[in-house]
């Protein structure tokens, strides 16, 4: 999604006059040209954590791991080239473990998900937190206007202005009052309700272009009247009875409204016609707490449908295999296999009188546990770890899955030792490098880039710098910590950046309270900004921007505005695919790029050569300590017995007549077969 440019201010023959300059400009500028790195990262950005967990699955994972199944175990002649059959069994189970692994985490629940907003209700996708905010607004216009609730899109537009009246007023510093309130609250929401429109006339490009253009006016609002380094996109809103607002953002709340706003309605109009005379508030309260209880339910049931898969996983790609194929060229086919069959399973001892009942699902239930999740503390906090977005699971949700219900199955159903090394050596490793440290990789280049360029590139909670472990736990913490800058944020951040709240100024602190350098941003990129600087500098205080004090350059800037050389800075940063919006895109996607397609396969095919190597050692370390103690065992052979005397062998004759056993005639070398000759 990008964010549209505002109209400069200046005349389009300055605009255009400004434009033939930068074409003059031999400075390096992505502008307008087709840039691999910031598309390719983009349309994961897009598409959210499901996203970004597959590609770097399907890239870094399965595609490696194939390639190196089929040459597992083969022989390298003296250049070093694999020689010898395929390993294809090997890299068949490869395959098929992490071809259905990674997308099966998002499918399954985007299946269950689609099934219960059909059967059960569209508000099966909101979060329990926005069911109780916008439960309350919907109940309190609802109260009020009960005539409007045969119409949908006037209850619509009405509903929604109010809960956009509450966002607009929270979220920008309580700045925004008045008219001006009310009309661009109604503005947006008149625009919601067409997006919606749109959307059942099957008009689908339609509908997408007119909620970005909601988005785009939202960050224009936070733009102007929040913080120069708050997130434009996201969304506070007060609710009655809680300590803290609700904190999301503006495209999760969009879409709340519209899942939450068409069932609550279709409930509420059924409810009307059997009790025309029951309370409207009453019931909204009870399909409030029944909702959210549904909505925990669909929550632990789709992570519980992918955790029953995921157990299934290591039986399905391990079908038809008798030995484990990490093994074959090292040992004998079936060597493996006495001291790992497994167990036979054991009867159900239960009888039909003693086997667990199905608990049938009560509404009771439901409102019970809806109530539950609700509340700040105690199960309410762990249910909320486990709120999907979407069809993506939460980060905590994430880690208890791979760490809890995909690593153990995988050990247990192992075909051996040697695979069960591999399977802890390999898996917890991947697992922590894809989901801890490229998080912190793209968060260290990100400041690496910042530094070199002076370009803010992230955001840093407020307690980053207050010791060394806030600072390792901010840059390794999965879902939260240093926040590197989408390109939407950018976009947002270095364009029209006279609509910040104090015009360039503003641009100015973002850049320094989030570790960038206003003086290389000015001078390096763009040759009309640097110019159009520099007089603002000589004319406002005298001195260049390399001698200036940031104190200086915030004042004589301060003193230019509305000068022509301000104006035509401004211009630049109109556009939202000027250099300095590509410059900071390229710098931020540069490393995931270099992450998605060449280290985590890189990482991925180095670990799977470390296990190769680390079940040979063990296997050749095993040969040689059998070789001893076969070497030890080994008895020389017996030395010559020199010949018996006559009294012996009168003894031993007498001993023989003596004896009750018959002698049994063998061919092994004893005592009794010497006698029988």
């Amino acid at each position: 999604m990008s964010v549209k440019a505002i109209n400069s201010s200046t005349s389009v023959t300055k605009h255009n006059s400004l434009n033939d300059r930068q074409k003059l400009n031999n400075q390096q500028s992505f502008t307008g040209s087709f840039n691999p790195v910031v598309t390719l990262m983009d349309a994961i950005d897009q598409g959210g954590f499901a996203a970004s967990f597959i590609a770097q699955d399907g890239i870094g994972m399965v595609a490696p791991r194939i390639y190196e199944g089929l040459n597992r175990n083969r022989k390298q002649d003296e250049n070093g080239k694999k020689t010898g059959p395929l390993n294809w069994e090997f890299a068949r189970r490869e395959g098929i473990r992490e071809i259905l692994s990674g997308p099966s985490a998002f499918l399954i629940p985007m299946g269950i998900l689609a099934i219960l907003k059909k059967t059960s209700g569209t508000a099966n996708n909101v979060h329990v937190s926005h069911i109780e905010a916008l439960g309350q607004n919907f109940a309190e216009y609802a109260s009020k206007n009960p005539e409007q609730l045969k119409d949908a899109a006037a209850f619509k537009k009405g509903y929604y202005a109010q809960v956009f009246e509450n966002v607009l007023h929270h979220s920008t510093d309580k700045n925004l009052t008045g008219d001006e309130l009310k009309q661009t609250a109604q503005s947006i929401a008149d625009k919601l309700v067409e997006v919606e429109t749109k959307r059942a006339n099957k008009d689908k490009d339609g509908a997408k272009k007119l909620l970005e253009n909601i988005v785009n006016k939202y960050m224009q609002i936070r733009k102007q009247h929040a913080a120069p380094s708050s997130n434009e996109l996201a969304v506070i809103m007060h609710v009655n009875g809680k300590d803290k607002p609700l904190g999301t953002n503006i495209k999760t709340l969009v879409q709340s409204l519209t899942d939450y706003s068409k069932d609550a309605l279709e409930k509420v109009n059924k409810h009307l016609e059997k009790n025309a005379n029951g309370s409207i508030e009453e019931y909204i309260k009870k399909f409030n707490t029944h909702r959210a209880g549904t909505r925990v339910i669909s929550n632990l049931g789709m992570w519980a449908a992918v955790v029953g898969f995921y157990t299934l996983i290591p039986k399905l790609y391990n079908l038809g295999l008798k030995h484990d194929p990490g093994l074959k060229g090292l040992v004998d086919e079936g060597a493996e296999n006495a001291a790992n069959k497994p167990d036979e399973k054991k009867e159900d001892t239960k009888t039909p009188e003693n086997k667990d009942k199905n608990v049938a699902f009560t509404g009771g239930l439901f409102s019970k546990t809806g109530e539950a999740a609700m509340k700040n503390g105690g199960i309410g906090k762990i249910l909320k770890n486990f709120e999907f977005n979407g069809a993506s699971m939460s980060v905590p949700a994430m880690l208890t899955l791979l760490f809890g219900f995909c690593l153990p199955p995988r050990y247990i159903n192992a075909k051996s030792d040697k695979e069960r090394k591999e399977i802890l050596v390999r898996d917890i490793s991947s697992f922590t490098a894809i989901l801890f440290g490229a998080k912190a990789l793209s968060r260290g280049f990100s400041d690496v880039f910042a530094n070199a360029s002076g370009f803010a590139l992230n955001v840093k909670p407020e307690n980053h710098n207050k010791n060394l472990w806030n600072k390792f736990k901010n840059y390794f913490t999965a879902g939260s910590g240093v926040e590197v800058l989408t390109s939407e944020q950018i976009v947002s951040k270095y364009s029209n950046i006279g609509e910040y709240k104090d015009g360039i100024n503003g641009f100015f602190n973002f850049l320094q309270e989030n570790g960038g350098n206003v003086k290389k941003v000015l001078l390096n990129v763009d040759q009309t900004v640097k110019e159009n600087a520099e007089q603002i500098m000589n004319k406002f205080n005298g001195k260049s921007l390399k001698d200036a004090t940031l104190a200086e350059i915030h004042e004589a800037f301060k003193k230019a505005k509305g000068s022509d050389a301000l104006e035509n800075i401004y211009t630049v940063f109109s556009k939202a695919d000027n250099k300095f919006v590509n410059r900071a895109k390229t710098f931020n996607s540069a490393f995931g790029f270099a992450s998605t397609l060449i280290l985590v396969p890189a990482f991925m095919m180095w670990l799977a050569r470390y296990c190769e190597n680390m079940t040979k050692k063990a296997i050749a370390k095993e040969k040689e300590e059998k070789d001893k103690a076969a070497a030890v065992n080994t008895v020389a052979p017996a030395a010559p017995q020199p010949a018996a005397t006559t009294a012996n062998t009168t003894a031993i004759a007498n001993t023989s007549t003596v004896s009750e056993s018959p002698i049994i005639a063998t061919n092994k070398p004893s005592m009794a077969g010497f006698l029988n000759k």
